[in-house]
């Protein structure tokens, strides 16, 4: 004989439904409604928290999640007529999903929460569901279904239970009718992601849940599982998440998601949680997140403003590395050579700077030095016309401390002639 559902019932929109169920196998009053759910609400918080921080190491490619098909007996009687407390303009049908194990709440090897890495620390994650398969209970009347992701939001400091934001992607409907291998196997593309917002600390993150779009076809479970199951009535779709209901839900059912982030009005309008599997195993392909371009390395100095003293230019230069800086400091024209210069006998080097004067350093780490270079015969020159003309002059300062280069344009003033 198979077992029957135990049904513990936390509803979000009536913590108290006030109708009995009508399939005898599963009825409850009201009080033992509210005995149910005084004995789950101390199991299903710990579950929530372990799933609300649920993150998986950096990675990408195939990965298999949800519940071991091999491991467990499909035994579920229990169809949407259970548990649709709520009747919609004729709506019928339930969505549901595997949340953690309520004995055991680091167990989250059967959860139906889509598992990325951590996209606080990894960045935002991209993924695809190509392949799902049920395990109908044996003899099941085969029945219509449809595949849902569903989005939920949690602050990132919170280990509370996430709110329920909206329906990102609906598969096309299928037959919940099982092949020779007693599986029903689901070919799909559902879109998936986890992010994470900076600016509130949120996080967005993905849930893929089974819609069984009537009232009599058994959710494919394992009832002696001690997994917990999330059911949310009426199922889930993207028209309503929208807000575009041909019918308007009525006033006392309408919300706005979490903190008034979803949808207006909500979609949901019962949603609870009960013992047992949700006997369905999904693949996700995780796109390759592209690796961030590395920061553009620092200059190993930095140089203050230079000073002119007689044939001598000192110039403040500051060591910027957790290492000592030592190198070499060069002051050069600030452009290519001149024409006549170019064509001159004594040089073939086209193209090159003039290098006015040059010196060693060696400065602390994240200490300041005033390095001073004596002038060469062209830096003498350039220093005689440009005083003669009293013009400032302007000149490249070039320091290498290993392989890094540092360059900065930089500019000598002559005092004013005395009259």
């Amino acid at each position: 004989m198979a077992p029957t559902a135990r049904l513990g019932v936390i509803s979000r929109r009536d913590p108290m439904p006030s109708a009995q169920h009508s399939n005898d196998s599963v009825r409850c009053t009201q009080a033992q409604w509210e005995r149910a759910d005084n004995r789950l609400v101390k199991r299903i918080l710990p579950v929530i928290a372990v799933l609300a921080a649920l993150a998986l190491p950096a990675s990408a490619g195939a990965v298999t999640f949800g519940s071991n098909l091999g491991a467990h007996d499909s035994n579920s009687n229990v169809t949407c007529g259970d548990f649709n407390i709520f009747t919609y303009a004729g709506r019928v049908g339930c969505s549901a999903y595997t949340t953690g194990n309520a004995s055991n709440p680091g167990d989250t090897s059967a959860t139906h929460v889509i598992p990325f890495p951590d996209p606080r620390a990894n960045g935002d994650q991209h993924g695809t569901i190509t392949q799902v398969a049920f395990k109908p209970a044996p003899g099941a009347p085969a029945g219509p279904a449809r595949l849902s992701v569903v989005e939920y939001i949690r602050d990132a400091n919170s280990t509370g239970d996430p709110g329920l934001a909206q329906d990102i992607a609906d598969s096309a409907n299928f037959v919940m009718s099982p092949g020779a291998d007693g599986l029903v196997h689901v070919a799909t593309d559902l879109p998936a992601r986890s992010l994470y917002n900076p600016d509130d600390n949120s996080y967005r993150f993905d849930v893929l849940v089974v819609s069984m779009l009537d009232n009599t076809t058994p959710i494919p479970a394992d009832l002696g599982s001690s997994f917990l199951s999330a059911w949310i009535s009426p199922y889930v779709d993207i028209a309503s998440s929208n807000g575009e209901l041909t019918t308007p839900l009525p006033a006392d059912r309408q919300g706005t998601g979490w903190l008034g982030q979803g949808p207006s009005p909500f979609y949901a309008l019962g949603a609870w949680y009960t013992l047992g599997e949700v006997l369905m195993q999904a693949e996700l392909t995780i796109e390759e997140t592209p690796t961030p371009p590395p920061p553009p390395p620092t200059d190993a100095v930095r140089f203050g403003k230079p000073r002119l003293r007689g044939n001598t230019v000192v110039l403040p230069v500051a060591c910027t590395l957790d290492a000592t800086c030592q190198g070499l400091l060069q002051l050069l024209s600030q452009g290519k050579r001149t024409a006549k210069a170019r064509h001159s006998r004594k040089s073939k080097r086209s193209g090159k700077r003039t290098v006015y004067g040059r010196a060693k350093f060696s400065i602390p780490a994240n200490g300041r030095k005033r390095v001073k270079v004596k002038l060469g015969k062209a830096g003498k020159r350039l220093l005689k016309r440009s005083k003669r003309g009293r013009k400032p002059v302007r000149m490249v300062a070039r320091a290498k401390v290993g392989s890094q280069v540092t360059t900065a344009a930089i500019k000598l003033n002559f005092g004013r002639r005395r009259k």
